[in-house]
């Protein structure tokens, strides 16, 4: 499988494009500048199967609000956090937009554990509820890859100041990251890339 990041809004957030053969799948579309991302989908020459979410905030899926790209496939998105999708305080697109994001979509709720079979891929869904009520990771064990969003940066993790945030859920959902394999690549939502064994060795938040 080929991973590709995709750095949106002045490298600020990012996208992943995973590809196998000539299926894809697309993980938080934040933001679509100009549809750079259905002509990246078209240049890979690639179908893509489904779209992935790992949390509510608008910064991940806001992208699908000028989506082009048809037919659209299966939106997997997490459970917990559905009522972010229409409500622009809980997705908290109104402290930085002026009109806020709103969206009605249709989509496959996403919970803990639950096993997003899609052509070639295989991604389990781990619930880390703390940076948002619904936040998942997406884990793909034969690759070693963890999909984290915005609850594991390197040396870092998602703040819980924000709507749906809960501090006291912080140690209970990173040691389910901990438990992974320390050769666990990390992709987070924001920033560069990790691993599993440089966090659980140095981020300060596994050790609080």
């Amino acid at each position: 499988m080929d991973i590709e990041v995709i750095a949106l809004h002045g490298g600020y957030a990012n996208s992943y494009l995973l590809k196998d053969g000539n299926s894809a799948l697309l993980i938080d579309p934040g933001y679509n500048e100009d549809h750079c991302l259905e002509k990246r989908i078209t240049e890979s020459g690639c179908h893509l199967l489904g779209i992935l979410i790992t949390h509510g905030h608008y910064d991940h899926f806001a992208g699908l609000k000028n989506w082009s790209l048809l037919p659209t496939p299966p939106i997997f998105f997490p459970k917990d956090d559905e009522e972010c999708l229409e409500n622009p305080v809980l997705n908290v697109s109104r402290l930085f937009e002026i009109e806020g994001t709103s969206l009605h979509l249709g989509f496959y709720p996403v919970e803990d554990e639950d096993e997003i079979a899609v052509g070639p891929f295989l991604l389990k869904a781990i619930a880390t509820p703390f940076h948002t009520k619904g936040s998942v990771c997406y884990y793909d064990e034969f690759n070693h890859a963890l999909f984290a969003g915005d609850t594991l940066f390197k040396d870092s993790i998602g703040r819980t100041d924000l709507p749906g945030g809960d501090e006291a859920l912080i140690a209970s959902s990173l040691a389910k990251l901990a438990a992974l394999p320390e050769d666990t690549d990390v992709y987070p939502g924001h920033g560069e890339m990790t691993t599993i064994g440089h966090e659980v060795a140095n981020n300060p938040f596994f050790r609080s």
